[in-house]
């Protein structure tokens, strides 16, 4: 017990807790510019990425303020909340596919929901998976 090890001092602000501040702030800011694109939209090359849709931007909101919570309470929980945002989004993204007018009125859009949406979702819920589980092996590459 002469100090506090390398180790301890790299696992305060190690690569996983690092990740979480970057996935929770990107899900916020998804859920801010859904926001400000109204109920029409902002199209991107003729498809629909951004949309205020009053349930998915609160679930964004939730997974975006569990990301950032998380990284208070150490890499596990970090590791832990990345890989279930990973795994709602996949979900959320799977649903979108095979039932795209029943979910697109469950979560607040005035008709099925955008494809453009889904891929959007799709693009954030590989990222997210590849973090969460990348991020146990990134936690101590210092040693």
């Amino acid at each position: 017990m002469a100090g506090i090890s390398e180790r301890d001092t790299y696992g305060r602000t190690g690569v996983p807790r690092i990740w979480g501040v970057i996935v929770g702030a990107a899900l916020l800011l998804l859920a801010l510019v859904d926001l400000v694109a109204g109920h029409h939209g902002l199209k991107v090359d003729g498809h629909t990425a951004f949309m205020a849709a009053s349930t998915l931007d609160v679930a964004y909101g939730v997974m975006g303020a569990a990301a950032l919570a998380s990284t208070f309470f150490g890499e596990v929980a970090v590791k832990i909340t990345l890989r279930t945002i990973g795994i709602v989004l996949a979900v959320l993204v799977g649903v979108g596919i095979a039932a795209r007018a029943s979910i697109g009125k469950a979560l607040g859009f005035p008709t099925k929901i955008p494809m453009g949406i889904n891929l959007l979702d799709l693009l954030m819920a590989v990222a997210v998976l590849v973090i969460a589980f990348s991020a146990a092996r990134l936690s101590y590459a210092a040693d």
